[in-house]
């Protein structure tokens, strides 16, 4: 199990980025990374296996979106698409010959709505994060990954919600504004107080600015707590008139090695990275 990898505090290395490497490999920009498990399932395995390859010990299902508020107007039903997101998944581990065990973690992100009585109420919300976290833990998943979660609440309905249909472990993964706080209005230090009082197995930040601004807002992390932190930064931001970010695969590696040096230890990438970002970071890093 994956907490048996958490017990050991070695290194423990996720994948990175799914939806800017399906973009290039289908040479589309959608909204909703999930149609491409139906418009060609071959690409998210691709994408799986590469990281896999790299040398990746975690990698995320397709499923970041699959709430019937993300997929609204797509025809592709949630519960369809959460399975098959998890079948490629579990295709690209079974494709690839490695002694080393290889985990698949549910995908849950934000539902892409304010909470509030006129859009939607806490109780709605807390049913599709349920039915994601059932639907995971019925078919297979080792994990669970809350990520990219900006508001507070919906942060803990997503936990509560996972907590009460699944046995797994929770990682809960959240992405912070230039003032250090969740755009919903929380610092770090509230923020790291609510998450120990849930009981996740691990908590860090994902996405935000870059690996560079990582160093910092996981410096400060690190001195309000004691358990497994998470890093998954992005690459920076997207150069102007190309499909490439400010931040390469060697920076990012370098910047990721001080974040290991702080005794940071989950460690991946987010938008704008491939599996050379995590290949070279785990070559920089070690194991």
């Amino acid at each position: 199990m994956i907490k048996n990898l958490l017990d050991k505090k070695q290194n423990i290395y996720l994948d990175g980025a799914m939806g800017t490497n399906l973009m290039k490999i289908n040479n589309k920009r959608l909204a909703n990374m999930e149609t491409f498990s139906f418009s060609n399932p071959e690409s998210v395995k691709k994408v799986h296996r590469d990281y896999l390859l790299a040398g990746s010990d975690v990698i995320l299902t397709n499923t970041f979106g699959c709430n019937p508020i993300r997929l609204w107007g797509t025809n592709i039903n949630p519960k369809e698409a959460i399975l098959r997101g998890i079948n490629i998944a579990q295709d690209a581990v079974s494709s690839i010959n490695d002694e080393d065990k290889k985990y698949i973690a549910l995908d849950i992100g934000p539902i892409g709505k304010p909470i509030d009585d006129k859009n939607i109420t806490s109780n709605e919300v807390y049913d599709m994060f349920a039915m994601q976290a059932k639907l995971g833990t019925e078919n297979g998943c080792d994990l669970i990954f809350i990520e990219t979660m900006y508001n507070l609440n919906e942060l803990i309905i997503a936990i509560k919600a996972s907590k009460d249909n699944s046995n797994l472990p929770i990682f809960a993964s959240f992405i912070l504004g230039k003032d250090m706080k969740l755009y919903s209005g929380e610092d770090i230090s509230l923020i790291i107080n609510t998450l120990e009082n849930l009981h996740v197995d691990a908590i860090g930040v994902n996405c935000s600015f870059g690996s560079f601004d990582s160093i910092k807002i996981m410096s400060e992390i690190t001195k309000l707590v004691s358990f497994p932190l998470i890093c998954k930064p992005n690459a920076g931001m997207v150069i102007k008139d190309s499909d490439s970010h400010e931040i390469n695969s060697t920076e990012f590696s370098n910047h990721m090695k001080k974040v290991n040096e702080m005794g940071i230890n989950i460690l991946g990438g987010c938008c704008g990275t491939d599996s050379n970002y995590i290949r070279d970071m785990i070559a920089v890093c070690g194991k």
